[in-house]
C-alpha cells in the first residue's frame, strides 16, 4: 500500500488489539455506552456494537453501503447469518463499515443481495467448468455495477472465494 499510495499512508499502520472485551456492555466514561455483540462472516471476528442510548448499531464491516464488500476472510454462510442478527436488533440507525448512516437496513439488504449474487455467479461458473480469468470478465448488474470499488472487488472476490468454490463443485480427475 506505501508502494501503490505513498504518503497518504502515513499514520495508517494497524494496531492489533490488545484487550480482550470480556462483559457484553461497554462503559466509556461512566457511561454505559454499548453491547459488544460478537459475530463473524467478513472476518472470524466481527464485533457489532449497539448503542443503548441512540438504538444505533455501529456494524462495522458487516455491512457495506455503495461500496461493493471486501472478501478476503469472509465466510460467506456466516456473514448472511450475521446480516440477520444486526437486522433483529432492529436498530434506529446502522453506522456500515463503508459508507453513509442509514435508518432503512438499506446496508443489510445491499450486502445480502450483492453477497447472494456473488455466490451464486461464482457457483454457476464452477458448474459451466469455468476459469477465474473468464469469471472475471462477467457482466456486474447494474444494481451492483455502480458501487465504489467496482470492479476491483468483485476480480478480488474471485481470487479470494472462485478456488474453494470450484474445489467444492468439479470433481477430482486424478483419484
Amino acid at each position: 500500500m506505501y508502494r501503490l499510495l505513498g504518503d497518504w499512508m502515513r499514520g495508517t499502520e494497524v494496531t492489533p488489539p490488545d484487550k480482550v472485551i470480556e462483559t457484553s456492555v461497554l462503559t466509556i466514561g461512566g457511561r454505559k455506552a454499548a453491547e459488544a455483540i460478537p459475530l463473524s462472516g467478513h472476518t472470524a471476528s466481527d464485533l457489532v456494537l449497539l448503542d443503548e442510548k441512540t438504538g444505533y448499531a455501529i456494524a462495522g464491516d458487516i455491512a457495506f453501503l455503495d461500496r461493493a464488500p471486501t472478501t478476503p476472510h469472509a465466510n460467506l454462510e456466516d456473514w448472511r447469518k450475521s446480516l440477520a442478527e444486526v437486522r433483529a436488533l432492529a436498530p434506529s440507525a446502522i453506522i456500515p463499515g463503508h459508507g453513509p448512516v442509514e435508518r432503512d437496513g438499506s446496508s443489510l439488504v445491499q450486502t445480502r443481495s450483492y453477497l447472494d449474487w456473488l455466490e451464486t455467479t461464482l457457483n454457476a461458473a464452477a458448474n459451466e467448468g469455468l476459469d477465474m480469468v473468464e469469471i472475471m470478465e462477467t457482466r456486474i448488474p447494474a444494481q451492483f455495477a455502480e458501487m465504489g470499488a467496482m470492479p476491483g472487488e468483485f476480480i478480488r472476490s474471485v481470487s479470494h472465494l472462485y478456488p474453494g468454490i470450484e474445489r467444492s463443485v468439479l470433481p477430482l480427475v486424478n483419484r
